[in-house]
């Protein structure tokens, strides 16, 4: 996945309770986005399609601030069902390059969710520090509190059956 050479990637991985099947099917349901996300920044869906598959594009935008965000838009790359999906940004903000793929393998009851993100912040040599300071820990931040919720809405879905 790193086809540029310079970019930062950060692997982070979920196991589940629950088949591959439902936990690909829960994220190509863009509105699941909402459900597993910290309350902030804000993400607000510009544009979406109801499921996502290869080639679609949606719109999200960050907010940081009432009036101050930033937007970016993705387009999918790479599907294969139950198995892997991309996301790559193909706007110019707010990335220099920006590739997120999801993949899913079963283990017994389990689903293991790897989440690949491959990125390049603008602004060259401050941009690094951006990063390293600010950026790297928010995405950490964000793959955890994302990981606690997916455990919380499939274990509560596996007690109700």
């Amino acid at each position: 996945m790193a086809e540029n050479a310079d970019c930062t990637e950060l692997v982070f991985e979920t196991t589940v309770e629950g088949t591959v099947e439902e936990l690909f099917r829960f994220h190509t349901g863009f509105a699941n986005i909402k459900k597993i996300i910290p309350p902030y920044p804000i993400l607000k869906i510009l544009h979406a399609p109801e499921t996502l598959k290869k080639d679609d594009t949606f719109t999200v935008g960050l907010f940081f601030l009432p009036l101050i965000g930033i937007y970016w838009e993705s387009k999918v790359t790479e599907y294969e069902e139950n198995n892997r999906l991309s996301d790559r940004q193909i706007s110019i903000a707010p990335f220099k390059f920006w590739i997120h793929e999801h993949s899913f393998k079963e283990n017994g009851k389990d689903c293991i969710i790897t989440d690949r993100v491959c990125y390049k912040m603008h602004f060259g040599f401050f941009g690094k520090i951006i990063d390293s300071v600010f950026f790297r820990h928010s995405l950490r931040f964000f793959f955890s509190y994302r990981s606690g919720r997916l455990k919380k809405i499939f274990e509560d879905a596996a007690q109700k059956k």
